[in-house]
Order: C-alpha cells, then sequence, then structure tokens
C-alpha cells in the first residue's frame, strides 16, 4: 500500500480460502516488516462469515428460535508470523 504511515498496514494479502470443500477468495491488509535480526514479521486481522462456506450449524440466518444455542456467524482471525 503506497500510502501506508508506520505502524498502519502497508500490505494486502489475497488468496483463496477452502474450508469443507468449498473455496472463496479472501483478502486483508498486512503489516510486514523485517526485523532487525534479519527476519520478517507480519501481523494480519481478518473477518470470516462461516456460512459462505455452508458452516451453518447454529446461524440464526438459517435457523430459527435457537436461542441460547445461536452461534456467532463472524470468525475474527489475528495472525502474527514471524520468518526467519
Amino acid at each position: 500500500m503506497p500510502d501506508a504511515t508506520p505502524g498502519t498496514p502497508n500490505y494486502r494479502i489475497t488468496g483463496a480460502l477452502t474450508i469443507r470443500g468449498t473455496s472463496h477468495p479472501v483478502a486483508c491488509p498486512a503489516l510486514i516488516a523485517p526485523r532487525q535480526d534479519g527476519g520478517v514479521t507480519a501481523q494480519a486481522c481478518l473477518d470470516l462469515d462461516r456460512t459462505r462456506w455452508n458452516v451453518n450449524y447454529g446461524s440464526g440466518k438459517f435457523f430459527e428460535k435457537l436461542g441460547m444455542h445461536l452461534v456467532n456467524d463472524l470468525i475474527s482471525v489475528e495472525l502474527h508470523l514471524v520468518g526467519y
């Protein structure tokens, strides 16, 4: 990302995520930076709607009157990778 400032995402990671045989494109901003020891760190956060991959168990989109058995459709994923 050419307009990135220090400490903000400076790359966009894209790819395909396959869950239970269903694939969809995903993309998220990431902060990638060199380390003093010559390695690289990468951090990214991504929110996924699990129902796009047919993971419907306990979803209020597909089932009524779940009450306290309702399962949130949104899954938040945080990545912190270190490479040497």
